[in-house]
C-alpha cells in the first residue's frame, strides 16, 4: 500500500481541524477530527459531515536518532490490514495515511463506541456488579468479523473487547491491527483461533449469562468438533438475514400500534369534544331578572359551574 512521507514537519496536520483526544496508548494516541472540509489530500475521500478519526503512531527510535525499519513495517502493516478488512466491512474505513517526522498517521471513521462501554460490566447504582447481555445481532456480527478475519488470512492478537467497536449505523466491527499480522500459508485449525478470540470477549461473564449467549453455543461446538469455519461462517450470514428482517418486522409492528395508539387518542379527544358541545347546546337558557335601578341581568340556572360548588354564576348587563 503507497503511504505517503511529508518532509516538512509544519505540514504534518496541515488542514487538519483536530479536536480533542479520545484515547491513547504506548505507541499509539487518538484525536476526533472536527466536522467540515479537511485538506485535499483526503477531502476526495470524505464526506464533510461525517465522523472521523485521526490515528498517530509513534515510531521507537534508534539510539535516540533514527527510526527503526521494523517500525515503519509496522505502521505500513496496521494500515494495509485496516484497509484489506475495510473492504470487507469488518474494520472501520481507512481514508488516508501519511509519515511525517517519524510518526505515521491515517484517518479512518470513527466509532459510536466500544464492546467495553455497551457491555462491559458495571456497578449498578445499588452497588451490586452487574452484566449487560448482549443483543443477538451484535453477537451473530462479532462471530461473522472475527471468523471472516480469520478466513482471510488475518489473526488480530489483541482483540479484547476495547478493540470491538460499533459504527454510526450501530454494527460491529474490529479495530487496531497495531499486532496483527497476515498468515503466509492458510491457518491450522481456524476454528480453534475463533474459539480462543471468543474466549477473550466472555471470559468473564457469569455462568448464567455465558451459557444464554450465542458466544458460548459457538465456543461449545468447536469444542465438540462439530462446526467448522465455512459453515459456521454461512450460517452466521443467514441467521443475520434472519434476525435483520425480525427487527424490521418488529420495528414496523411497532409502527403499526402507534399509529393505532395515535389513531384511539385522536378518535378520544373527538368523542370528549363532542360531549363538551353537547353538554354546551342542551344547558338550560339563562333567564332575565330586573333590578332596583331599572337594568336588567341575566342570570345562569346552571349551579355548581365555575366559581364553586352550589353557587350562580356571573351576571351580565343588557
Amino acid at each position: 500500500m503507497d503511504v505517503r512521507a511529508i518532509s516538512d514537519p509544519s505540514m504534518c496536520f496541515k488542514g487538519l481541524k483536530i479536536g480533542e483526544t479520545l484515547g491513547a496508548g504506548e505507541v499509539g494516541v487518538a484525536y476526533e477530527l472536527r466536522p467540515g472540509l479537511q485538506n485535499k489530500a483526503i477531502s476526495d475521500a470524505m464526506h464533510p459531515s461525517g465522523k472521523y478519526v485521526l490515528k498517530e503512531v509513534m515510531f521507537p527510535m534508534l539510539q535516540g536518532h533514527a527510526v527503526t525499519k521494523k517500525a515503519i513495517a509496522n505502521f505500513h502493516n496496521e494500515v494495509s490490514i485496516g484497509k484489506y478488512l475495510g473492504s470487507y466491512n469488518v474494520a472501520p474505513h481507512i481514508y488516508a495515511s501519511w509519515m511525517c517526522n517519524n510518526t505515521g498517521y491515517y484517518i479512518m471513521d470513527r466509532m459510536k463506541s466500544t464492546w467495553t462501554d455497551v457491555y462491559g460490566p458495571r456497578t449498578s447504582d445499588s452497588g451490586r456488579f452487574v452484566e449487560i447481555q448482549p443483543d443477538i445481532v451484535h453477537e451473530l456480527q462479532l462471530v461473522y468479523c472475527l471468523a471472516k478475519m480469520i478466513s482471510l488470512g488475518i489473526i488480530h492478537q489483541d482483540c479484547h473487547p476495547g478493540n470491538i467497536g460499533f459504527t454510526k449505523d450501530d454494527d460491529v466491527v474490529i479495530f487496531d491491527f497495531g499486532f496483527s499480522v497476515r498468515a503466509d500459508k492458510p491457518i491450522n485449525y481456524p476454528e480453534i483461533m475463533l474459539m480462543s478470540q471468543l474466549y477473550i470477549v466472555v471470559q468473564h461473564w457469569e455462568k448464567r449469562n455465558l451459557y444464554q449467549s450465542y458466544l458460548y453455543k459457538v465456543i461449545y461446538r468447536i469444542r465438540q468438533g462439530t462446526v467448522n469455519l465455512p459453515d459456521l461462517l454461512a450460517e452466521t450470514i443467514g441467521s443475520m438475514k434472519k434476525s435483520t428482517q425480525a427487527a424490521t418486522v418488529k420495528n414496523a409492528n411497532k409502527k403499526v400500534q402507534e399509529y393505532k395508539d395515535a389513531d384511539v387518542m385522536r378518535k378520544d379527544m373527538q368523542r370528549r369534544e363532542r360531549a363538551v358541545r353537547a353538554h354546551v347546546t342542551h344547558a338550560p337558557k339563562a333567564s332575565a331578572v330586573s333590578t332596583s335601578s331599572g337594568s336588567t341581568k341575566t342570570r345562569s340556572s346552571i349551579r355548581g359551574v365555575g366559581a364553586g360548588p352550589g353557587t350562580t354564576l356571573d351576571y351580565t348587563d343588557k
